[in-house]
C-alpha cells in the first residue's frame, strides 16, 4: 500500500461525509483521527500555524489531537501539543473561541512559538502516513 496515496484518498472519502458542520463527529473513530492530523497538516501548510488555534480546532479538538498523537505512539509530538495546549489554558485563550493568539502578550506568542517549532520539528507530524493508514 502507497500510505500517502491511501491517506488522501480516505481524507477525500472523510471529507464528502462529514455532513453539514464540516467536522466528522459522527463518523469512526479512526476516521476522526485522519481527519484531524490531516487537517492540522493542510492548515498549517496553506495558513500558518496560529491558524490552527485561530481558525482550525476548538479547544476539545485540539485536545483530542493531542491524544490522538498519544494513540499513534508519538509521545514526544503528543507532548509538544499538550504544551500548547497547557499554554492556551494558562493564559485562559480558548482556540477558535478567542481573540486570535496575535493578540497574546507578547512573552506568551514568544513562547507559543518555540512550542509550536517544536510541536511541527521535523515535520514530524507529515511522517505519519504509514500509522495512519493502518488505521
Amino acid at each position: 500500500m502507497n500510505s500517502p496515496t491511501e491517506v488522501a484518498r480516505r481524507f477525500e472519502d472523510i471529507l464528502k461525509r462529514c455532513g453539514t458542520t464540516g467536522r466528522p463527529d459522527d463518523l469512526p473513530h479512526a476516521e476522526r483521527v485522519i481527519y484531524y492530523i490531516i487537517a492540522v497538516r493542510c492548515e498549517i501548510d496553506m495558513n500558518g500555524f496560529d491558524s490552527v488555534l485561530d481558525q482550525l480546532l476548538s479547544e476539545d479538538e485540539l485536545n483530542f489531537v493531542c491524544a490522538s498523537l498519544e494513540e499513534l505512539n508519538e509521545g514526544s509530538l503528543a507532548e509538544s501539543w499538550r504544551k500548547i495546549e497547557s499554554l492556551l489554558r494558562s493564559v485562559a485563550h480558548k482556540p477558535s473561541g478567542s481573540a486570535p493568539v496575535s493578540m497574546l502578550p507578547k512573552d506568551v506568542r514568544q513562547e507559543l512559538e518555540v512550542l509550536a517549532r517544536a510541536a511541527c520539528a521535523n515535520d514530524r507530524l507529515w511522517q505519519l502516513d504509514e500509522k495512519l493508514g493502518a488505521l
